[in-house]
């Protein structure tokens, strides 16, 4: 959703412009708070669906860069790994009705999604984290080529001192 300008920050100049450029945005949305900027009388939601794409054998198949350019639809955008994708549907109006549209754009586009997929006989999962993921998975060679995400790995290592370890426990609630 929207544009990403990346931009390394190398040296405490940099930093501080940056930093600069951020309390500039936040003055500019306190003022538009301040000013009642934002529509009124109107209520919105809005949804998205993080889906995986798998092979036969229900891995991880390294296929959304492929799966976008096939869709060729902007509801459409990459996630961290190269088998992650997710769905961004339109805001919709907080009507008597609005579950339902929200429901219909997504079987629709999902539906998309799963026939481009099973062309190819890849299998699209509902889930963020796909359970059948093992440590070579989630190895930098299957994180998606997006100079965000590549910007915040070296970002990580550098603050870590090198290669790092992320281990999380628990279920999600």
């Amino acid at each position: 959703m929207g544009d990403q300008a990346v931009k390394s920050i190398s040296d405490l100049r940099e930093r501080a412009n940056f930093l600069r450029h951020i309390l500039h945005d936040i003055d500019a949305f306190d003022e538009m708070v301040r000013k009642k900027m934002f529509e009124s009388g109107i209520q919105r939601i809005g949804a998205e669906q993080e889906f995986c794409i798998t092979n036969r054998n229900w891995e991880p198949e390294d296929a959304s860069s492929v799966l976008l350019e096939i869709l060729n639809d902007e509801h459409f955008t990459t996630e961290l790994a190269k088998y992650n994708l997710e769905l961004n549907l339109d805001p919709q109006e907080l009507t008597e009705d609005a579950f339902e549209r929200v429901e219909h754009q997504l079987r629709q586009l999902m539906g998309r999604a799963q026939t481009e997929a099973e062309k190819r006989n890849w299998h699209i999962i509902l889930t963020g984290i796909l359970p059948t993921i093992t440590p070579r998975h989630i190895e930098f060679e299957h994180m998606t080529a997006n100079p965000r995400f590549e910007e915040l790995n070296r970002v990580m290592r550098e603050h870590k001192g090198g290669d790092f370890e992320l281990n999380i426990q628990g279920l999600i609630s």
